[in-house]
């Protein structure tokens, strides 16, 4: 059986995977439930079989190959996990942990020892290794502008107190009416 199909078959054991790791990364002062902890994860898998059925010449990687246009669900999951409280390492764990399902089941299964067996394994291993790529982007990303953010924020908030001591500090200095004290 190619992985493409493997991957298809075992959906439910490989999501109940990823939602078990998920609900152990997650963090503390969260408690979220199951559509929460598979956020985007079969449309990931869905994606990475999409990458497997796709024929590729011998030149061109998994990751090179064509997207469709948008937000991939990558990005989508990075976006939906940063607002959950995670952190880039527990995102990138999920991956890790995504791999380590996939693998195991696969290679747990009974063996055919077919040609096309190590191929796929490369072939998924490439298609997966984009995922947390454009995760991480999209998670940077989304950091920067709320970084961006507080600055722009604090810089307004701060302003202003700023400039009243300002204005006071050039009346004082400009006053004559004040005596110079001793």
């Amino acid at each position: 059986m190619r992985l493409a199909r493997f991957i298809e078959y075992a959906r439910d054991p490989i999501l109940q995977r990823w939602e078990d790791f998920a609900r152990s990364i997650q963090p503390p002062h969260r408690t979220m439930d199951a559509l929460e902890l598979r956020d985007h994860a079969e449309e990931i898998l869905c994606e990475i079989v999409q990458t497997l059925d796709r024929p590729r010449d011998g030149n061109e990687t998994a990751a090179q190959a064509p997207r469709c246009d948008g937000d991939s669900a990558a990005e989508i999951h990075a976006m939906h996990r940063l607002r959950s409280g995670f952190t880039i390492d527990q995102l990138v764990a999920e991956y890790r942990a995504l791999r380590g399902s996939v693998l195991l089941l696969w290679g747990s299964r009974s063996k055919t020892a077919t040609w096309f067996e190590v191929e796929d394994m490369a072939r998924f291993n490439e298609a997966l290794d984009q995922s947390p790529s454009e995760s991480v982007a999209r998670y940077a990303q989304m950091m920067t502008q709320a970084q961006d953010i507080f600055i722009g924020i604090l810089g307004h908030d701060i302003r202003t107190p700023l400039n009243a001591i300002s204005i006071g500090a050039e009346t004082l200095m400009y006053s004559e009416s004040l005596e110079a004290s001793r």
